[in-house]
């Protein structure tokens, strides 16, 4: 048998060594279901495939759709290889679109768009089509920041925004209908 020697390690070495190798297995298994979750079949847009997408918005847009749209392309544009496209609803055929607002798409599902709360927003997959409603007030803007949200983009503040570096999204967890419970917010510091 070989001469084995009992080496001795100090209580500080060995923490510094087990909280090492502990702190490394932790991130094994989300890094491997994160790859894991992007092979999986179902519904997902790939990045490129983001090129091949449209913004509708209504003939007759309001100034929040518009803004929604304008926010979108900015975004979605970063992780295409063109620009997205804004278009009036009706001006060409759209094969994948996310639709803006009050379109006849949208109309065409049966919603009421008086039932939608006024900070609220519902987003719906149908097909290839994502529609985004909301309220009377900013729920259409944080319907288009909430689709953003859920392909991956962070906004950490104006000037600041992480695009995701995935190369497929699922589109079965974007559908959502969200409602704030604070109805009234405000900062009045004076």
């Amino acid at each position: 048998m070989g001469d084995h020697t009992n080496q001795k390690i100090s209580r500080l070495n060995f923490l510094k060594t087990s909280g090492i190798i502990a702190t490394g297995l932790s991130f094994i298994p989300g890094a491997i279901s994160a790859n894991f979750r992007d092979t999986l079949p179902g519904s997902q847009i790939a990045a490129g495939n983001i090129s091949d997408y449209t913004i509708v918005i209504p003939t007759n847009a309001s100034e929040i759709e518009k803004q929604s749209a304008a926010q979108l392309k900015e975004h979605l544009s970063k992780l295409a290889s063109k620009p997205i496209p804004i278009i009036e609803e009706g001006s060409a055929k759209v094969s994948n679109g996310i639709y803006i607002g009050k379109t006849l798409q949208a109309g065409s599902k049966n919603t009421d768009f008086a039932s939608l709360p006024e900070a609220g927003f519902r987003i719906i997959v149908s097909g290839n089509n994502i529609l985004i409603l909301g309220g009377v007030k900013k729920g259409l803007l944080f319907g288009a920041y909430d689709l953003l949200e859920s392909l991956g983009f962070r906004k950490y503040s104006p000037e600041a925004v992480s695009v995701p570096k995935v190369k497929t999204f699922s589109t079965d967890k974007i559908s959502k209908e969200f409602e704030p419970k604070i109805k009234y917010r405000t900062t009045s510091y004076s």
